[in-house]
């Protein structure tokens, strides 16, 4: 068996091991919180559950066409009118963050 084949395989088979895993502790997990009596902890645990998930799915709604074309029309007036920052305004701007 040539050495490619080789770690492939062993990828496999990680990659597998590490799925299991992965569902052995959500199995876990899932127990131990079946269990738990404390009211505080798990409020508190499914505040982070909830603003994780709301970070994750924010609510990102991608431009309309028309909503696309009117952002770059207004985005040329603004640039007509001085109303931009430069390369280097922004990089003095970021300096001191």
């Amino acid at each position: 068996m040539g050495y490619f084949n080789v770690v492939f395989g062993v990828c496999v088979q990680y990659f597998y091991l590490e799925s299991v895993w992965l569902q052995t502790r959500k199995l876990n997990l899932i127990a131990y919180l079946a269990q738990l009596q404390d009211e505080i902890f798990f409020e508190k645990l499914e505040r982070y559950i909830l603003k994780r998930e709301k970070e994750l799915h924010s609510e990102f709604n991608p431009f309309t066409l028309d909503e696309l074309i009117n952002r770059i029309e207004k985005s040329e007036l603004d640039f007509k009118a001085g109303r931009f920052k430069s390369q280097e305004d922004l990089e003095k701007i970021s300096s001191n963050w």
